[in-house]
C-alpha cells in the first residue's frame, strides 16, 4: 500500500464507528493545537516578551541544567580589542578590526540581543589564525547610532539597509571579499548582503538561524509566533552550559543596554513589511554564495526542527553541520563554533587577494 493510500486509510479509520472512542479523544488535542497556534496567544507571547525583557538582563542567573562541561572559557575585556569608527549611511558606526590587514577577512554580524562582544571568543581565536576579523555593531546597538523613529518610519533599520551599510563598510576598508558569518538576527542580514552583494562574499555562514527564501507575502512578528511560539522569547538571556560565562561577561551586557536601551533592537522586529517589499526584488532568484549552516541542538528558540523545515532548495551550495548547546552558543561553547567554522573556511577554495 502506498503512504498516500495508508493516509487515507487512516483517515477514514479514525471516522468509522469502531473508532467512535478514539475520536473523541482526539478532538480535544486538535482544540488545544488550534488555540496554541491562535494570534491570541502569539499576542500575548509577544506581550509577555516586551513587560519582562529588561529585566532578565539584570536578574541573577543560574545554570538550568547540570554542567556536564569544565569551564575553560577566560574573560576577554571589552578593552583589549582594537576599535574604530565611521560613518555609514549618515549613521556613526562601531566595529572591531583585529588580525593581520591582509589576510582573508572574516565579518561577524552579531543577533539580538546581543552586540560586537557576542563574537569575542571567535574574534580572538580567528585573528591569531591570521584572518583579518571584522565584527561590527548593528544599527541600534552598542556604541553605533540608535535613530529613534516611529512606527510607521522604521526604514532604517530594514535588513536590506543594513546589508548596505556592511557593503559601504567594505568600500571603505577597500576590501574586496569576505566570508560573512552571522548569528540569530545578524544571519539574517548577513544572508542579505550574501543575497544583494554575491560578488563580496567568498561564503555564507549561518550560526542556528537558516535563511529564508526570499518572502512573496508579507508576514509579521504574530505569524512568526504562530510558526514557532519560542519566537516569542528571542529577548530571553538564554541558558548557558558555562555559570562562569555568565557571571563574568553579565555585566558588560548589562552596561551595554542599559547605556543603549531596547528601541533600536526591537526596530528590527517592525521592519518586517518593509523587508516583504526589498524581498521582491529577489523573489524568484538563487544564492550564489557557498552557504554553510550551523544547527545548534538544543537552542530552545531556533530549534534543530524550525531549522530544517525552512526550505533550502534556492540555495546553490548548502551545507550543514551542527553543535549542542543553547541561544548563546558563541560563548557557550566556543571551541565547537570555531571548530565548525574552520572546517568549512578550509573546504574552500583559495582567498580572493584583498591588494
Amino acid at each position: 500500500m502506498s503512504q498516500g493510500n495508508h493516509h487515507i486509510d487512516y483517515q477514514t479509520n479514525i471516522r468509522g464507528p469502531a473508532n467512535h472512542h478514539q475520536q473523541q479523544i482526539r478532538r480535544p488535542e486538535s482544540w488545544l493545537i488550534r488555540i496554541l497556534s491562535s494570534k491570541v496567544v502569539a499576542r500575548l507571547a509577544i506581550l509577555c516578551v516586551r513587560m519582562f525583557t529588561p529585566l532578565m538582563l539584570l536578574m541573577p542567573r543560574r545554570p538550568q541544567w547540570t554542567v556536564r562541561r569544565k569551564c575553560t572559557q577566560v574573560f576577554l575585556d571589552p578593552a583589549s580589542f582594537s576599535h574604530y569608527y565611521t560613518t555609514l549611511g549618515g549613521y556613526r558606526y562601531h566595529y572591531v578590526d583585529e588580525g593581520p590587514k591582509d589576510g582573508p577577512v572574516l565579518f561577524f554580524v552579531h543577533g539580538f540581543p546581543d552586540f560586537w562582544y557576542g563574537w569575542r571568543h571567535q574574534i580572538r581565536y580567528f585573528s591569531q589564525k591570521g584572518y583579518r576579523v571584522i565584527a561590527i555593531d548593528k544599527l541600534g546597538y552598542g556604541e553605533t547610532d540608535k535613530p529613534v523613529v516611529s512606527l510607521e518610519r522604521t526604514h532604517p533599520y530594514t535588513v536590506k539597509r543594513i546589508a548596505g551599510h556592511i557593503k559601504e563598510l567594505l568600500d571603505q576598508l577597500q576590501i574586496q571579499q569576505v566570508v560573512v558569518v552571522g548569528h540569530d538576527w545578524g544571519a539574517i542580514v548577513a544572508g542579505k548582503v550574501a543575497s544583494w552583494y554575491p560578488e563580496r562574499c567568498r561564503a555564507y555562514i549561518s550560526i542556528g538561524n537558516p535563511i529564508r527564501p526570499p518572502m512573496t507575502k508579507p508576514i509579521s512578528v504574530e505569524n512568526l509566533v504562530q510558526e514557532n511560539l519560542a519566537f516569542a522569547y528571542f529577548a530571553a538571556f538564554g541558558r548557558a552550559g558555562c555559570e562562569k560565562y555568565l557571571r563574568r561577561d553579565r555585566n558588560v551586557y548589562i552596561q551595554n543596554f542599559e547605556a543603549g536601551g531596547w528601541h533600536g533592537p526591537l526596530n528590527y522586529y517592525r521592519t518586517l513589511y518593509l523587508n516583504y517589499k526589498d524581498d521582491m526584488g529577489l523573489v524568484g532568484t538563487k544564492l550564489k554564495v557557498p552557504t554553510l549552516l550551523v544547527i545548534v541542538r538544543g537552542d530552545p528558540i531556533l530549534t534543530q526542527r524550525y531549522c530544517h523545515n525552512v526550505p533550502k532548495d534556492f540555495i546553490e551550495t548548502y551545507e550543514e553541520t551542527w553543535v549542542r548547546g543553547g541561544h548563546f552558543i558563541l560563548s557557550e561553547d566556543p571551541k565547537g563554533v570555531n571548530g565548525r567554522i574552520e572546517d568549512y573556511l578550509n573546504s574552500l577554495p583559495a582567498a580572493v587577494s584583498q591588494n
